[in-house]
């Protein structure tokens, strides 16, 4: 994430000689319980307004990643809601073994959007690629061709994924 928009920077920010608007925190924190059944349990990323949590289903007992859309650090936070939903809407009926399964969508009690979604064990790419290094282009297809088929399957279902990166592999 660029420094430049930490939310949690100590200091406002600069952009050359120009001071950046101060963002708030995300309000959230391990332990939880948001929408009345997601206890969060592990931070897993934040850019920006969307914070990204290991949590648990308490009804379900299970296991499952949030993401969050703080209201207070979107701009277009209504906007946002709206497309959120259509896009959960039109994903969780993708049933694919290369995509995860949207479980829920939701409102917080703060008025932020909530996403949630299987939840898998493992590592991102990019963590493998950091502990593993260069691999070769034998393993690099075993890789890209399921990412490659799934993103067809939505495609195909006029979704787009719009944020694919190692990261997120």
């Amino acid at each position: 994430m660029d420094p430049t928009a930490s939310a949690l920077s100590a200091t406002p920010p600069t952009l050359g000689t120009r001071t950046l608007p101060e963002r708030k925190a995300h309000r959230y924190a391990p332990g939880a319980i948001v929408a009345g059944s997601y206890q969060l349990s592990e931070l897993v990323g934040q850019e920006g307004p969307k914070s990204v949590w290991r949590a648990k289903n308490r009804t379900l007992d299970l296991e499952v990643t949030l993401h969050l859309v703080s209201r207070e650090l979107d701009d277009d936070a209504d906007g946002s809601i709206g497309r959120m939903r259509r896009q959960a809407r039109v994903a969780a009926n993708l049933v694919h073994p290369g995509i995860l399964q949207v479980l829920d969508f939701g409102v917080t009690e703060h008025g932020d959007a909530l996403l949630v979604l299987e939840s898998l064990a493992g590592e991102t790419l990019h963590d493998a690629m950091l502990r593993k290094g260069p691999q070769g282009s034998t393993r690099a297809a075993q890789i890209v061709l399921p990412v490659a088929e799934a993103l067809s399957f939505a495609h195909a279902r006029n979704m787009a994924h719009g944020d694919v990166t190692a990261e997120n592999l």
